[in-house]
């Protein structure tokens, strides 16, 4: 999926971009962590890094997060995956009105999860 596939289904659906949310797989240290953000943003991968408590950090590639996930690029779930990936949350539920994310430049930090 390119640049815009999620601000495109966004427009589609009539919701900003803000209220719309992408799932990524990330790479921390060799290990899979799945962070979901808004399509209006970018991942921040020293966030993301941060969170996981890893130093580096950066987007897996499409096999990969196909093979980590068992699903298919482009509907990537952050539940229900067949690996078992940390994953990444926002400090308040997508259904606040503003809603930090990794993606986010506002003061906000996330939190991930460890792997169950």
């Amino acid at each position: 999926m390119g640049e815009g596939y999620g601000k495109a289904v966004a427009e589609a659906i009539g919701m900003p971009g803000s209220r719309v949310f992408k799932t990524l797989v990330a790479d921390v240290d060799g290990e899979p962590v799945v962070a979901v953000i808004p399509v209006d943003r970018r991942l921040s991968t020293k966030r993301v890094a941060s969170a996981a408590g890893g130093k580096h950090c950066s987007l897996a590639s499409p096999e990969t997060a196909e093979r980590v996930t068992g699903y298919v690029t482009g509907g990537i779930s952050p539940f229900g995956n067949a690996g078992e990936c940390a994953w990444c949350s926002t400090p308040r539920p997508p259904t606040s009105r503003r809603s930090p994310s990794p993606g986010d430049d506002g003061e906000s930090s996330s939190r991930c999860h460890p792997r169950r």
